[in-house]
């Protein structure tokens, strides 16, 4: 195609869509809606993988240590922790320090546990937080070979719990947005498809007179990038500005679990260019192939 050829059939595209402004409207607002509708999907798993990760990090493995175990034999287990690749943090405390803190703990009433300091049954430990909890069941089974460990505090329970919430999420985050794109191009196409109809007379008379497909059928991929452009731009300020007030409003409650979550929540920069891309690359992808699908029976003359 020559460089006249394709600025002429830009120029025509843009002007189609003027020409033809109810149905551009009505085409960009089903697609802004679409895009609406995938962007605040993406934002959700976004942001209770964010959660889920928030609590993961808090969720503590803690390794009683025997007593009578050597000086050696605790750095031995700490250096294999330090070591481990699915160890984030490492804690050690000593019996004195437990003592201490179960001291500080009780308050006024800490003089019960006057004259343990000699003999002190509280013991020595390891908290440590596990980077991966789907693993961490391997990660204990790794602490138990040390024969010097007593006992291994780990909530499986709340750990099971996060592991399922993450997977759904994952899941059916996934599969909604998919689903989400798959309807929202055939709405889009339908919607094209009637202004495709009224110009059938049009395209009629260009494929008589030797117009060959790919002329007749740019123009309107034309219009379906820069109508997916447009979408994909009212919908970023869209989801902009109503993400940001739900933060804002979230944010002033006194509800602490509401504040809690609110906490955890992504700040809209921190996502806005991957919202921004997946919006214009929907937009121009869910656009061409509309307006592709929409012409592809008319130029069967």
């Amino acid at each position: 195609m020559k460089s006249n050829s394709f600025f002429y059939l830009i120029v025509q595209g843009a002007r189609n869509l003027w020409m033809h402004s109810l149905m551009t409207m009505a085409s960009i607002a089903v697609l802004t809606t679409c895009l609406l509708l995938v962007g605040f999907a993406i934002l959700f798993t976004i942001n209770v993988n964010n959660m889920v990760s928030h609590v993961e990090k808090q969720n503590e493995v803690v390794i009683f240590i025997k007593d009578g175990t050597s000086q050696i034999q605790m750095e031995d287990i700490g250096n294999f922790l330090k070591q481990h690749e699915l160890v984030d943090k490492i804690d050690f405390i000593s019996k004195e320090k437990a003592l201490k803190i179960e001291k500080d703990r009780l308050g006024d009433e800490a003089i019960l546990l006057e004259g343990l300091d000699k003999d002190n049954p509280l013991p020595a430990s390891f908290s440590i937080i596990i980077s991966d909890l789907e693993k961490i069941n391997s990660v204990v089974t790794d602490i138990e070979q040390f024969e010097y460990v007593e006992k291994i505090n780990v909530s499986t329970q709340v750990t099971d719990t996060l592991i399922l919430i993450r997977q759904i999420v994952q899941s059916s985050g996934g599969a909604v947005v998919i689903a989400l794109l798959i309807v929202s191009l055939v709405i889009i196409a339908n919607t094209i498809r009637s202004s495709v109809f009224t110009r059938r007379r049009e395209i009629s008379i260009m494929k008589y007179v030797g117009a060959t497909n790919s002329f007749i059928r740019f123009p309107f991929i034309i219009e379906g990038i820069f109508m997916g452009i447009l979408s994909a731009g009212a919908a970023f300020f869209i989801t902009w500005g109503g993400y940001t007030a739900f933060i804002s409003i979230i944010s002033t409650s006194t509800n602490t679990w509401i504040e809690s979550i609110a906490t955890s929540l992504l700040n809209f920069k921190d996502v806005m260019f991957y919202i921004l891309y997946s919006y214009v690359i929907s937009g121009v992808i869910i656009g061409t192939l509309g307006s592709g699908m929409s012409i592809k029976s008319h130029l069967k003359v």
